[in-house]
């Protein structure tokens, strides 16, 4: 599935929020229809993460925007956001509580993930 907010003529993201400080803001791969239904078993309920299965969540995502990175005044330090770029496919923990939705260039809604830099645990090439 092709990601709503990547341009299809020039392939750059254009995503209508632009994140702060370390914020990732995050569009979740969706999950196919029958994800897990190639199993014997099927796990009860409350064994579930009904959450994830409810948004079709995977930890897989594609990167929309990416803030700068933030300055701490304790340390003295500036903290980056690395080579982390939008567009970039990345693995995240997808147990993340923070979401939105976002509306498109045509006017639909999608399903966003909002987390911290250090959520996002690698890129995925």
């Amino acid at each position: 599935m092709e990601c709503p907010f990547v341009c299809p003529t020039s392939g750059r993201v254009e995503f209508p929020l632009r994140a702060i400080r370390d914020i990732v803001f995050i569009w979740p791969i969706p999950l196919p229809e029958t994800y897990g239904m190639e199993h014997l078993l099927v796990r009860p309920i409350q064994f579930r993460d009904v959450r994830n299965e409810l948004f079709g969540r995977s930890p897989f995502g594609i990167v929309l925007s990416v803030g700068p990175g933030y300055f701490d005044d304790t340390d003295q330090k500036f903290y980056s956001t690395g080579n982390l770029k939008s567009g970039d496919k990345v693995l995240y923990d997808s147990k993340v509580p923070w979401n939105t939705t976002v509306r498109d260039s045509q006017g639909k809604e999608h399903f966003i993930v909002f987390c911290g830099y250090g959520d996002v645990w690698c890129l995925v090439e």
